[in-house]
């Protein structure tokens, strides 16, 4: 439906090339040969036709509660500390720095979930989000612009995808890197996303749970998480989601993408750890949701569980996708990171840190 729209009506007014505009960026649809591909996956139910997680039976009743009259309710009327009161610090990205060849691997925080990584002489992006975190305009708006322009970006190497959802895939980027020979690394299903937006079929590895790329000393393996997919349905699960392990001879690091707490991150750790960093969700969780997403006691014990040397959170800090305070994520992982003795370490925006200690956290958040 969508491309027939966009073929007939894309020239036509602007207000309707912005309406066709948010339409294309809901993706693509699949076609029955894709779903029979999908079939040979572990993780795919034929008789539904969706992805599944191990326990999907606890997280199908999140639905009801969702769409709940008192949840719909806190969405309408949020509270007022959502968003910080200024702009959150940030440092100028020093690319000729980042770009200087080392034995560490070197990561640069962009905010939310998105992060520049150099590891192997190859440049990574992971989630990369430049704009807001929904459809429309006034959806999943920034607390500030974002600390790079994706132009001024230097060439990237591979752009890295754990699933489909508007605050991890973004449209606009995935356009802009079409015309390029990046590689996206993505889960089963979110090539019909890439496709549909012009990205060609050659540039694009898709992998399901467990499977990798290698590209000389670098290894991207697409590792399981605990979540959901969709664009443009709650819980359609039409394409897989996950986390990655991405490492060379010198450097392992671990990326949760968004996950609810499970077995699979001391699964993950058996196989490839132990990781020098780990940089495990904390933000944006509700009670309604906690079997997708962690709370900060759950990223505690997920980190635990992987057995990794420091902790840096992620999933915070840009957008208010939930309903609590905005620092109350990091506030709570510093609590019980001091606590239970545990490195943590969280970057600026657009800082420079590496795989390698010590390190002097500053917690640039407090007043």
């Amino acid at each position: 439906m969508r491309k027939l729209l966009d073929k007939k009506l894309g020239p036509s007014l602007p207000l309707l090339g912005f309406i066709l505009g948010s339409c294309s960026s809901f993706g693509g649809e699949h076609s029955s040969q894709d779903l029979k591909n999908y079939s040979a996956s572990g993780s795919y139910n034929q008789e539904s036709q969706r992805f599944e997680n191990q326990n999907q039976d606890l997280i199908d009743p999140m639905k009801d509660k969702v769409f709940s009259f008192n949840f719909i309710t806190k969405l309408i009327f949020p509270p007022d500390n959502l968003r910080p009161p200024g702009p959150l610090p940030e440092k100028h990205i020093d690319f000729q720095a980042f770009l200087q060849p080392s034995t560490s691997a070197k990561l640069i925080w962009l905010g939310h979930s998105s992060f520049l990584v150099r590891m192997a002489e190859k440049t990574i992006l992971i989630d990369p989000v430049f704009f807001n975190a929904g459809p429309f305009f006034f959806l999943g708006r920034r607390f500030q612009p974002s600390i790079v322009r994706v132009e001024d970006l230097p060439p990237v190497d591979y752009i890295v995808i754990s699933h489909d959802h508007f605050d991890h895939l973004e449209m606009r980027t995935a356009q802009y890197f079409a015309q390029m020979k990046t590689q996206f690394i993505v889960p089963l299903g979110v090539r019909t996303h890439l496709t549909y937006w012009g990205v060609p079929e050659q540039n694009i590895i898709e992998r399901d749970w467990w499977g990798s790329h290698r590209d000389g000393e670098l290894e991207v393996i697409l590792t399981p998480s605990r979540h959901y997919s969709g664009r443009s349905g709650f819980l359609a699960n039409d394409t897989l989601w996950g986390s990655f392990v991405i490492r060379d001879t010198h450097s392992s690091i671990y990326y949760s993408g968004d996950s609810g707490y499970d077995s699979h991150f001391k699964d993950i750790a058996q196989r490839y750890g132990p990781f020098q960093i780990a940089l495990v969700e904390n933000g944006q969780y509700h009670e309604i949701s906690r079997q997708i997403h962690l709370f900060p006691e759950d990223t505690l014990q997920a980190f635990k569980d992987l057995n990794a040397q420091t902790l840096v959170p992620i999933h915070w800090g840009m957008f208010a996708l939930s309903q609590h305070p905005w620092d109350e994520p990091i506030k709570t992982i510093n609590q019980l990171a001091s606590e239970h003795g545990i490195d943590l370490y969280m970057p600026k925006l657009g800082e420079i840190f590496s795989t390698q200690r010590p390190r002097t956290l500053e917690r640039w958040w407090e007043p």
